[in-house]
């Protein structure tokens, strides 16, 4: 039976209720895989000496956090819920680990906070999208 994850887009498993390292959203096309899936992926790119590309849609994967950030925002602005999902959590991360970088920044505390309201928009924005 499905999770509230959905299930995997290649192989069409339900993706696990406890979906901490057993499977990765990609920044490309904000479609979640398992990691069998990726795995698989991996292997056959290894064996044929090819790029690594994402399983779904074949875009090359991102080399840095910069890059995964650049394509996570695209996805953003196309309105992408499950991308905007992943912003709202990214945001929350960094507002519960009290993040090194944002408390440096000017205002420090308030730049916490203000990442708790945009995590709460990101998240309110995603789910009037149906996610």
């Amino acid at each position: 039976e499905s999770t509230h994850y959905g299930d995997s887009p290649i192989c069409c498993l339900p993706l696990p209720i406890d979906n901490a390292g057993k499977s990765a959203l990609m920044p490309c096309c904000s479609k979640i895989v398992c990691n069998g899936c990726y795995y698989a992926s991996k292997l056959h790119r290894h064996r044929e000496n090819l790029q690594e590309t994402c399983p779904f849609c074949r875009h090359p994967i991102p080399k840095n956090d910069e890059e995964a950030h650049k394509k996570l925002m695209k996805r953003i602005a196309a309105n992408d819920p499950v991308a905007i999902t992943q912003r709202g959590l990214n945001l929350m991360k960094r507002v519960e680990a009290n993040d090194p970088i944002a408390m440096g920044q000017i205002g420090g505390l308030r730049q916490i906070k203000e990442d708790y309201v945009r995590a709460f928009e990101y998240w309110s924005n995603a789910a009037q999208l149906g996610n």
